[in-house]
C-alpha cells in the first residue's frame, strides 16, 4: 500500500518552481518601481521647468516697471551697456 502525500523530489521541484516564479514576481515588481520613480522625476524636472519659463515670463513682462516718470525726466536711464552686457534698471512701484 502506498503512502499518502508528496515525495521528496516532488516537494524539492514545487518548492523550485514556486522560487521561480516568486523571484520573477519580484522582479517585475522592482522594475515597475524603478520606471515609476524615473518617470514621476521627469515629470517633477518639467513642472519645474515650466513654474521657472512662468516666473520669467512674469519678471520679463514687469520688467521697467515705475520707471516712466525718472526715465522721462532723464533722472535715470533705464538701460545701459556694461562691459559684461546690458544693464536693466527697475524701481518698484508703490502700488507692489
Amino acid at each position: 500500500m502506498k503512502a499518502a502525500g508528496f515525495s521528496l523530489l516532488e516537494c524539492l521541484i514545487g518548492l523550485a518552481l514556486s522560487l521561480f516564479i516568486v523571484c520573477a514576481t519580484l522582479e517585475f515588481l522592482a522594475s515597475g518601481q524603478r520606471q515609476f520613480l524615473r518617470l514621476k522625476d521627469a515629470e517633477e524636472a518639467a513642472q519645474g521647468a515650466l513654474a521657472a519659463l512662468d516666473k520669467m515670463s512674469v519678471d520679463v513682462l514687469r520688467a521697467g516697471e515705475g520707471l516712466a516718470a525718472p526715465a522721462g525726466l532723464g533722472v535715470l536711464e533705464p538701460v545701459s551697456e556694461t562691459a559684461n552686457g546690458l544693464l536693466l534698471v527697475r524701481a518698484r512701484s508703490r502700488s507692489g
